[in-house]
């Protein structure tokens, strides 16, 4: 029998998880076959774009039939469309591991992989053109960098100028104005953009597979209150503590947070470091204990002495400027709550996570900006 999941318009994240955990096989199962029925609005909760992505490549078997249906969506009238399914996180991931993604109803239409990644291309791999997001999309091995991340010299210098200018562009002030703020604050938000360049950086080198995508986004959320905010992080009480520690805005002034994610579909941080020389003397060690100290201790495959303590730097400032950090890799939940916690460290989420490939970071940062361009859509 095939292996069905839906995420549907109102599904959480927590929803999601107890979808991806039914995925896996039990002793006497051999899958035949992946199935997933997934909502073209995507919008009700944090983060669930890549959620559902994430459940696509959790039941995506290499050499077996999988299919995606875009539920709801009756034709592909809107492929080109930035905010349509045909570019969401789950049909990008889909096309690139090899399934089918259709339209719903009697004749399902299937969309055309070939186009999708022409789509991209001629794009430079930046899906985004409003002032809400801004998504980098790299394609294994059609595209495996994004053009805008290799001009010039390309590495640090181009990523840099790349994310400063859409930052300026969707108008996130605190984050993209040069000028000094509070004592503190402007070192803490450039060691928040080293880090996500650090993000980027790993994701190529340890991410790269035969087929595979990375995202990398930007994005700007934008609610009228607090509790409109809250009712995006339903079933997420980490998510929901820290955001109902955030201050009210004034009345005329917006509920803002700064999303920026970096998401890859590889081997992921565990099992990446367990298939180098430098894993080999860690691999009869708890799973958990093992990936704490690959991310608060100085514990890398890298030659640079330097190299593991990263992390560490980058939670300092996270909780510096009051941001919240989640990670979702291998079968492990990671969640940091900016000021709430007192001490910068990914802590455990509690919960039985099922297995899942790749590795995934989301931040939120507040952001007291308050100007409109017209073009903003809550998100």
């Amino acid at each position: 029998m095939a292996n069905n999941i839906d995420i549907t318009v109102t599904a959480t994240l927590a929803d999601i998880e107890k979808a991806i955990s039914q995925l896996r096989p039990n002793a006497h199962e051999t899958r035949r076959g992946f199935s997933a029925r997934i909502s073209s609005d995507r919008r009700s909760s944090y983060f669930k774009d890549i959620w559902a992505a994430i459940a696509v490549a959790a039941g995506v078997n290499p050499g077996n039939p999988a299919r995606v249906t875009a539920w709801g969506l009756q034709d592909w009238s809107r492929q080109d469309d930035e905010d349509g399914f045909a570019l969401s996180y789950p049909a990008i991931t889909a096309i690139q591991l090899g399934a089918d993604v259709l339209t719903d109803g009697r004749s399902p239409e299937p969309l055309d992989p070939a186009r999708v990644r022409r789509r991209i291309s001629r794009a430079g791999g930046v899906i985004g053109t409003g002032a809400r997001q801004r998504t980098v999309v790299e394609l294994d091995p059609d595209l495996p960098r994004a053009t805008p991340l290799t001009s010039g010299s390309g590495g640090r210098d181009a990523f840099f100028e790349f994310v400063h200018s859409i930052l300026r562009f969707l108008e996130i002030g605190a984050m993209a104005r040069k000028t000094p703020g509070p004592a503190g604050e402007s070192v803490a938000k450039g060691t928040i953009l080293e880090f996500l360049y650090e993000l980027q950086a790993n994701a190529v080198e340890h991410g790269r597979a035969p087929r595979n995508v990375r995202f990398l986004r930007l994005q700007k959320h934008l609610y009228p209150s607090r509790t409109e905010a809250l009712s995006h992080a339903a079933n997420f009480q980490e998510l929901t503590n820290y955001l109902a520690a955030q201050p009210e805005r004034p009345s005329n002034r917006r509920f803002n947070l700064i999303e920026a994610s970096v998401s890859d579909f590889g081997p992921g941080i565990l099992d990446g470091f367990l298939a180098t020389f430098a894993g080999e003397g860690h691999r009869l060690r708890p799973r958990a204990e093992l990936l704490n100290d690959l991310l608060h201790r100085q514990l890398s495959s890298k030659s640079d002495p330097n190299a593991g303590l990263g992390i560490g730097h980058a939670l300092a400032a996270a909780q510096a400027i009051g941001a919240f950090v989640s990670l979702r890799t291998a079968e492990f939940w990671l969640v940091f709550r900016g000021l709430i916690d007192k001490e910068p460290r990914l802590f455990f989420k509690e919960g039985d996570f099922a297995k899942i490939p790749g590795t995934h970071w989301q931040l939120l940062l507040p952001d007291p900006t308050d100007v409109g361009t017209g073009d903003e859509r809550r998100a």
